[in-house]
């Protein structure tokens, strides 16, 4: 049980090293900024 909960954790921990190495961090965060700011002139022409 315990080793099936610390593999779980070391392979949780390597999918996010996995996106960090293989996603540009300036893309990333530019796709989460156009992400926010499409949902936040959507939310606002609804006004």
């Amino acid at each position: 049980m315990v080793v099936s909960i610390l593999l779980l954790a070391v392979l949780f921990i390597a999918g996010f090293i996995n996106i960090f190495v293989y996603f540009p961090t300036k893309k990333f965060y530019a796709w989460i900024q156009s992400f926010f700011s499409k949902t936040a002139t959507t939310t606002g022409e609804s006004r």
